[in-house]
């Protein structure tokens, strides 16, 4: 992570290889990688393991609308270079701009995620 970015704590949450793989691919590839959710969570609580699965958002490469038509490209594009680097991707929400990668030999699983804006709507959302 880039040490100059406020409020990043380069060293927070513990990778493996595999993942410091993909977030190198990421960055060749002109994205920000950016590790959120639960291993951010549990770093913070002070776990020094190796999360199971690790949640990525990539910002600076992929479009904030998903409905841009350009957004399937730069997935395909991300998906593409890091299938190339050896590490298989899956689509898990093609239209969401959503990839998984599962780990193997005990790699951590990882969700590779656009950001995105929701828009509520239907029984049940307020807002």
């Amino acid at each position: 992570m880039d040490t100059s970015t406020p409020g990043i704590r380069p060293g927070l949450v513990t990778l493996d290889a595999a993942t410091e793989r993909v977030l190198y691919v990421i960055r060749n590839a002109g994205g920000d990688p950016w590790i959120v959710g639960g291993a951010v969570r549990d770093a913070l609580a002070g776990a020094t393991t190796i999360s199971k699965d690790i949640d990525i958002e990539v910002h600076g490469m992929l479009p904030d609308d998903p409905s841009d038509p350009d957004g399937p490209r730069d997935m395909e594009t991300l998906a593409y270079w890091i299938t190339a680097s050896g590490v298989p991707v899956i689509w898990a929400g093609r239209n969401f701009g959503c990839l998984k990668v599962q780990g193997r030999n005990g790699a951590a699983d990882l969700d590779i995620a656009a950001p995105r804006r929701d828009i509520k709507t239907g029984d049940g959302h307020r807002g």
